[in-house]
């Protein structure tokens, strides 16, 4: 168990600091005099407790402070100012405040699908996609990502989530939907949820950035003759699907002979994790992968830009790098992660930070080209997705 969540001592310090934190929220938040109460409460009866002894709480006000801040201990480590959304960043104690919040509040009501003929809309043949994922955080790194993205006049904006620090609904205008990219060119946006959103129970997604994209629920297809792009949400239930999505997926994916292209905000799996799969994300669809139904798979959450080659019969992308800080990802995988990788961004913009970036789909008929685009504009990797689905499946023997 974590001292800072169980020692008397280190849980008053961390209860204060979640203190201070409330106080510079704005007033506007509904559940700030609940939370306050509940800190104050907490703080009496850990500041009571036994010195050397692991605090168990009495109270249920206790109780919740102490689940809140084990959900998300990191936000309790109080480091030097580095610079904003880094580890060293302050800013995310009230990431364990929206969680506590959400222990109040609830999670915000999921909407699914009508039927398994809901929520699939037109894509047209020429549609040019901008797919960018944890870009919400309204910092220069964010801003540089926009111009490029309007630079490159999409007609359709999708997002593939986080909003940070919690995705509570004052962050969502200013880190979000104020600061999006605007080209006249865009004609739709679409928004996948994330676990961000989902810390302070989604109310800021489902209540906000839904109705401004004029987006019914968070999982969607866009489809044509040749091509289907196929939003899920792996948020709403932490990494799973929730609702009727994969009833809805499966009854998709088995017509037509359209290429189908999976977005999630969570990975499927990841080069730089022991685990080859992670959990249901992964599973839940294995038999639609196993049967070719999927040809490629588009996800963020991990913040890196990851190109992998054929595994477990898909093509995996991974864009989580969209504003948010990162080094350059280790040249050196664990132990038994037998993954193939094609290409890793280690691009830096000073030598220590790696450039952020989105990537881009350009259709024409059954052709897409995909790009991948830095903040500066320079494009580390491209390829004919048409081309890399069929070759690649080939020298699988599929």
């Amino acid at each position: 168990m974590d001292p800072r969540t169980t020692d008397p001592r280190q849980v008053v310090a961390a209860i204060d600091t979640l203190m201070n934190e409330a106080m510079r929220r704005p007033a506007s938040v509904r559940s700030r005099p609940t939370v306050m109460a509940l800190l104050k409460e907490a703080r009496k009866e850990a500041a009571t407790a036994p010195p050397g002894q692991v605090f168990l709480p009495r109270s249920a006000a206790a109780s919740q402070v102490q689940s809140a801040m084990a959900a998300h201990e990191r936000s309790l480590e109080i480091l030097p100012p580095f610079e904003p959304f880094s580890n060293s960043d302050p800013g995310w104690a009230s990431v364990a405040l929206a969680v506590l919040e959400r222990l109040i509040r609830g999670r915000a009501p999921f909407v699914d699908a009508a039927s398994n003929s809901d929520l699939r809309l037109p894509l047209p043949a020429d549609a040019k996609l901008a797919l960018f994922s944890d870009w919400g955080t309204g910092q220069a790194a964010a801003g540089r990502v926009k111009t490029q993205i309007d630079a490159f006049h999409p007609t359709h904006l999708i997002h593939l989530g986080d909003i940070y620090y919690a995705g509570e609904e004052h962050e969502v205008p200013d880190r979000f939907l104020d600061k999006l990219p605007s080209s006249a060119s865009i004609q739709s946006r679409f928004a996948l949820n994330g676990n961000h959103e989902m810390y302070s129970g989604g109310h800021g997604y489902f209540g906000q950035v839904l109705p401004a994209f004029s987006q019914r629920a968070s999982y969607f297809c866009l489809e044509n003759d040749d091509w289907r792009i196929i939003g899920l949400d792996t948020a709403y239930d932490d990494k799973d699907y929730h609702g009727c999505q994969m009833e809805w997926l499966h009854s998709i994916v088995r017509t037509g002979a359209q290429k189908n292209i999976l977005l999630t905000h969570h990975q499927p799996f990841s080069i730089y994790e022991r685990a080859d799969v992670d959990g249901a994300v992964m599973n839940k669809v294995a038999d639609l992968l196993d049967e070719g139904r999927i040809h490629a798979w588009f996800w963020g959450h991990e913040h890196k830009h990851i190109v992998y080659l054929r595994h477990r019969n898909v093509l995996g992308r991974c864009i989580g790098h969209g504003a948010i800080p990162y080094s350059p990802p280790s040249r050196s995988f664990p132990p038994g992660n037998k993954i193939p990788v094609q290409f890793v961004n280690r691009r830096t913009i000073d030598g220590a930070h790696c450039v952020n970036g989105f990537a881009t789909m350009e259709l024409d008929g059954p052709r897409m080209v995909v790009r991948y685009i830095d903040e500066d504009g320079f494009v580390p990797f491209q390829e004919n997705l048409e081309f890399e689905i069929a070759t690649q499946a080939a020298a699988a023997g599929r």
